[in-house]
């Protein structure tokens, strides 16, 4: 993924993402570790994705990692604050800038704020609560409105499905 400044993120089989700076020609690698405030959660990467404040956010199976590399900061979350399963495939960003994310035990919204997650099962009209691990996630939204005219496109185990106005 080529994120707003140019840089290349790439993930490297089980041992996390890489950062190339083309314009600057440097490298970062970022990887699990034991200090979670400089370390993502898994080194197994499946998705990656910029927010609109350009922070970088990658899926694995230990959860969620926001690299921001401007302020030398990582954000991990996981199912002990707030992750339904650690387990995280796809991820998508919308208008509002908040990260939609497909999970196993069903599709999780993050807040723009990075406080509050907002899940969705069955019972919100998901086929299924399972996301295969490189299913997608396509957002469509008009309207900066919560309840805007809009839908949602996702692929689970239970086959795909759209969604109109998702109401976090």
């Amino acid at each position: 993924m080529e994120d707003s400044k140019n840089r290349l993120w790439i993930s490297i089989s089980r041992h996390g993402v890489v950062m190339w700076d083309k314009i600057n020609n440097k490298i970062r690698q970022f990887k699990h570790g034991d200090n979670p405030k400089k370390n993502i959660g898994g080194n197994m990467i499946i998705d990656i994705k910029e927010d609109n404040e350009g922070v970088i956010w990658v899926s694995s199976f230990h959860g969620i990692s926001g690299i921001d590399v401007e302020n030398d900061k990582i954000t991990n979350f996981n199912h002990k604050n707030g992750l339904l399963s650690n387990w995280v495939g796809a991820i998508a960003v919308d208008k509002l800038d908040r990260l939609w994310l497909g999970a196993n035990g069903g599709l999780m919204m993050l807040d723009e704020q990075r406080k509050n997650f907002t899940s969705f099962s069955i019972n919100d009209g998901l086929p299924s609560v399972g996301f295969p691990e490189h299913a997608g996630i396509v957002l469509h939204l008009q309207s900066a409105r919560c309840d805007a005219p809009g839908s949602s496109f996702h692929a689970g185990h239970g086959g795909t499905s759209t969604h109109e106005r998702l109401r976090p």
